[in-house]
């Protein structure tokens, strides 16, 4: 129960709360909506799902933690976020995910490299070397968009929400979904003591290249429809 505890704050103070709170803010400014607003719906909804996260974390197979962690993710966010547009709320979220899941996952692929499975998740200060430098780049892209008044994202959702630009918005579904997978195959091999292969890998390395194909079908709609526009 004691080493139980001890992963859980672990868990809680390392890997889930600081780098789920970081890219959450940063995607809200991206998106050009005011931090100060949703500033204490972003703690509130950092600290329950790092803290729902951080009970199964190690404590289930990573397949498995992956597909909650997603589920739970986009649940929480629109729950606690009930007041966005199910458009919003779905950019924020999808992207914020994204940038933690992926981050998460490379960092973790990458030292594990360098340092067994059991020495990384024993060792905070490992972890933190492993998980912070990602969210503290996103902290300082994010001081630096909502002093300059600058939110990217603005400007992309105007563009997607014309008629003419579905192809894109499809593109950035098939992206979101395969970086996903892309995220589960990473996990799943990390997890692997053996680093060899097997059904599961195969089948979501399946996936992936199916998604691949989609989106290089919509990157070359999205070209053509921008040509004849340009006509």
């Amino acid at each position: 129960m004691a080493d139980y505890l001890t992963q859980f704050f672990i868990n809680l103070s390392i890997i889930s709360l600081p780098p789920c709170m970081a890219y959450v803010c940063l995607s809200f400014v991206f998106w050009g909506h005011p931090l100060p607003k949703y500033r204490n719906k972003i703690l509130l909804f950092s600290f329950v799902y790092s803290v729902y996260n951080s009970l199964f974390f190690l404590q289930i197979p990573m397949g498995l933690a992956l597909a909650n962690s997603t589920v739970s993710y986009l649940l929480f966010f629109s729950v606690i976020f009930r007041s966005l547009r199910w458009g919003d709320k779905g950019t924020i979220s999808a992207f914020s995910y994204t940038l933690f899941i992926v981050s998460e996952s490379v960092c973790t692929v990458v030292m594990n490299r360098y340092v067994p499975k059991e020495t990384l998740y024993g060792d905070p200060l490992l972890l933190m070397l492993a998980m912070w430098p990602p969210a503290f780049v996103a902290a300082v892209v994010t001081f630096m968009m909502y002093r300059g008044k600058v939110s990217p994202g603005k400007t992309i959702y105007q563009y997607l929400s014309n008629e003419r630009s579905k192809s894109y918005v499809y593109l950035f579904v098939f992206l979101f979904l395969q970086l996903l997978f892309l995220s589960l195959f990473l996990a799943l091999r990390w997890e692997s003591t053996s680093g060899q292969s097997n059904s599961l890998h195969d089948f979501i390395m399946m996936i992936c290249w199916i998604l691949s194909i989609a989106v290089v079908f919509f990157t070359v709609d999205s070209i053509s429809r921008t040509k004849d526009e340009a006509v």
